[in-house]
């Protein structure tokens, strides 16, 4: 839970304010699971502070919520592209991705459990940045995640919106979208490497799981 709490600190997810009387905050939770590895063995336990996103009022705590998924059909034409061009491929987890969208809408929380600020209980979270559970959290991310891809070049497919392409004369990439995983494919090991640092740096991520 304290790692929790520092990764939501450090990515400056909200900021402790006393709460107008015309608004109302969302209440949070935590949730937990184990992390196992291919063969079932126990990796890591976490937890995971997660909104309470079902009580949001649409028009006031939200607005927009639809994010696109890659369709099966685009996969498989990737990984199809990526074997006829003998390319390099790698899968990358964002294992914090939703705390990467900005929040537009003034969405209050409640004070985690266990967490709550013993000079100020009565104050609340102003969600800064899109929390897990919101209901806006992976409209956000896949908002900034697109503005990352093609500030690097790459360009969205017209086909499937979770497909990107970036062709020049040395270099030949694929990135495909799946919620908070992201399939690379490259004709080099080291341009996969360029694409996950440029990503690394441009969300101030060390959260990237391959």
């Amino acid at each position: 839970m304290k790692s929790e709490m520092k990764s939501l600190e450090d990515h400056n997810t909200w900021e402790l304010v006393k709460m107008p009387r015309d608004k109302k905050a969302i209440g949070c939770k935590w949730v937990f699971r184990i992390k196992r590895d291919p063969n079932g063995n126990v990796v890591k336990f976490k937890a995971r502070l997660v909104a309470k996103g079902y009580t949001q009022r649409p028009g006031i705590d939200f607005t927009d919520t639809f994010a696109p998924v890659a369709r099966k059909e685009s996969i498989n034409a990737s990984l199809a592209t990526a074997a006829e061009e003998d390319m390099e491929a790698e899968n990358v987890d964002v294992d914090t991705a939703f705390l990467y969208g900005d929040v537009e809408e003034e969405l209050y929380m409640d004070q985690p459990d266990g967490f709550e600020d013993q000079s100020n209980p009565a104050m609340k979270c102003l969600l800064k940045q899109a929390l897990y559970g919101t209901k806006q959290a992976a409209r956000q991310w896949n908002n900034k995640l697109n503005k990352h891809l093609e500030d690097q070049g790459f360009r969205r497919s017209d086909a499937d919106p979770c497909v990107y392409v970036l062709r020049s004369t040395d270099e030949y990439s694929i990135v495909v979208i799946y919620v908070d995983d992201l399939m690379l494919f490259s004709k080099t090991k080291e341009h996969i490497e360029l694409i996950k640092v440029a990503l690394r740096k441009s969300s101030a991520s060390r959260s990237w799981e391959s």
